[in-house]
């Protein structure tokens, strides 16, 4: 629940219909039984009226089940079966009061980490200016305000009711604490099982970004930890690492131990999360506090969610760190003034250039991770052999292979390229087939197996391939480099993934036909559509831009050569 406060209870609710397809993933119980979680506030620093210092907001909520942990900010008001809360003047519960919203984003155990929740004592003024009474409490802002008489500033809710308030200070009575947030805790809350962890611990210096490449993780379990440290006095002034995003919308990474307890920041430190290209995804620097953390869904209002698996940088800098782009503009609104999760910005700015700021702060840390993996696990190889069959060779971690044989009927292949095909998170193969043959996709099992099958009915002559998400559903997609053979026409195809490991729907890249032999995929032209360059034998080398819907225009030579290119 974000938006410019929670004194503004309507803008807060209009965001409520794009948030409730999450709704859902509340509904995977952790627990059997209702749990309630108890809130603490911190004292006010404000007050007036019939409050005083040393009263606070404290009270609690029941729901039926344990929520799940890492649930992005969803409104659970429906599922609120019961609350109690006090603010030292008033007590509001459900006989007195209703709630106008509960937002929550749970951390790695299930508890509130990020909440927007505001209760209102009934009835409700229908009249502007008339007195509201009522408990707000934001994370997002760092407020905890309570007040019995807050003039209506507009009736926008049912019947006519209030939806909003003005400034609590326009009443006479009220408290309020905008400094620190409140904690919550959950005694009947059970720990989550926790899978197979990997803890990356920096090898050596971790490169300076931009300096240098960012640092390669490595490892066959899930990533939940990064240690490491920078120091200015060195010159380290940030490190970057790359790990590989598996669960977008339930991506956490922390350096606050509010967020996750194992989580340290020794300094003011800020994360951000961008495409190895340099484009920006997320950010935050959590001001006033020195960790920070980052979610697949922002908190800053403007509904953007981390949307593709795949290799990312994380960098750990320090305030201030502002990254910029060429034309010195910043790729994240307002980060010196916000604790928000944020987005790109809109418009958009370009890639990441260089760091606004000054030295930053540094220290040492530990990011908290979920919905990560290492970039690199124990390395195998897979085999594209023209005279016999493909081979996947199983890496032994001490440079040693033990090879089989990839699947019956898979042979001719003179490329290969592997990803995660059908959603069980097992590499699997795509195999371009020369000769006029059919292209053939495996399925791995996880234990260097593979089940096999043809891609399509068309018999070709492909000399590459290149898997990527052409169409934007997050399921990969094939793009094949044909050769013309024997007179007869053979167009690059691209081939759009169901999911399952198919490839049922295939359609010309373009019209062109060329003697092709090798395909690439990237973002050329600043969108966030995939794009193509293909590497052809007998005229010039072609780009063709995509349209995010799984087809591709705008082809047009690369230079005015002509060429006999093998690979790009």
């Amino acid at each position: 629940m974000h938006g410019k406060n929670l004194e503004n209870v309507e803008m807060r609710n209009a965001r409520g219909p794009r948030l409730l397809a999450l709704l859902g993933l509340l509904c995977l119980s952790g627990a059997a039984s209702a749990v309630t979680y108890s809130y603490t506030g911190a004292s006010y620093n404000v007050a007036a009226g019939t409050y005083d210092l040393a009263m606070r907001v404290e009270g609690q909520f029941s729901v039926a089940s344990q929520l799940p942990p890492l649930t992005p900010s969803t409104d659970i008001s429906a599922q609120v079966t019961d609350y109690s809360f006090t603010d030292g003047v008033q007590t509001l519960t459900p006989a007195n009061s209703k709630i106008l919203a509960f937002f929550v984003t749970t951390g790695t155990g299930g508890n509130p980490i990020h909440w927007g929740i505001a209760i209102w004592a009934t009835p409700v003024t229908t009249m502007v200016g008339g007195p509201v009474a009522g408990i707000n409490v934001d994370s997002t802002f760092i407020d905890a305000a309570a007040f019995t008489d807050a003039p209506c500033a507009f009736t926008g809710g049912p019947g006519g009711e209030c939806s909003s308030i003005s400034d609590l200070e326009g009443g006479t009575n009220y408290g309020r604490n905008r400094s620190r947030r409140g904690t919550w805790t959950c005694d009947a809350c059970v720990t989550p099982g926790v899978p197979p962890a990997r803890v990356w611990a920096e090898a050596g210096d971790a490169p300076s970004f931009p300096d240098s490449v960012a640092q390669i993780t490595r490892g066959q379990a899930a990533l939940t930890a990064i240690t490491g440290a920078t120091n200015v006095a060195s010159g380290d002034l940030r490190d970057a690492y790359c790990v590989r995003v598996t669960d977008p919308l339930r991506f956490l990474a922390t350096t606050d131990p509010a967020t996750d307890p194992a989580a340290t920041s020794q300094f003011d430190s800020r994360l951000f999360l961008l495409r190895p290209d340099g484009a920006p995804r997320l950010a935050n620097a959590n001001v006033g506090a020195l960790g920070a953390t980052l979610t697949g869904v922002t908190t800053d209002g403007a509904g953007f969610a981390l949307e593709q698996h795949g290799e990312y940088m994380l960098v750990v800098g320090g305030a201030p760190d502002e990254p910029l782009d060429a034309a010195d503009v910043g790729l994240f609104d307002s980060i010196d003034a916000t604790t928000l999760v944020l987005g790109p910005n809109s418009p958009p700015a370009g890639r990441f250039d260089h760091w606004e700021g000054g030295t930053p702060a540094s220290g040492a840390y530990t990011v908290i991770l979920n919905g990560a993996e290492p970039c690199q696990g124990d390395l195998d190889a897979v085999f594209a052999n023209l005279g016999g069959p493909e081979r996947a060779c199983l890496g032994d971690d001490a440079g040693g292979f033990s090879c089989r044989d990839v699947g019956a009927g898979t042979t001719q292949a003179v490329d290969v390229a592997l990803g995660f095909i059908n959603g069980d998170r097992h590499l699997d193969g795509v195999f371009p087939v020369d000769d006029l043959n059919r292209n053939r996709v495996c399925l791995g099992n996880g234990a260097g197996g593979f089940t096999c099958s043809d891609v399509g009915p068309e018999f070709e002559s492909t000399k590459g391939v290149a898997l990527g998400f052409v169409d934007g559903d997050q399921i990969l997609d094939a793009v094949f480099a044909n050769q013309e053979r024997d007179g007869g026409s053979r167009e690059n195809r691209v081939c759009l993934g169901d999911g399952s490991g198919g490839f049922p729907l295939c359609d010309d890249v373009s019209a062109e036909d060329n003697q092709t032999f090798g395909v690439a995929l990237g973002f050329l032209d600043g969108d966030s559509n995939l794009d193509a360059v293909f590497a052809n034998s007998d005229t010039s080398d072609r780009a063709c831009l995509g349209d995010g819907m799984g087809g591709f225009s705008s082809c047009a030579e690369v230079s005015a050569e002509n060429t006999t290119s093998f690979a790009v």
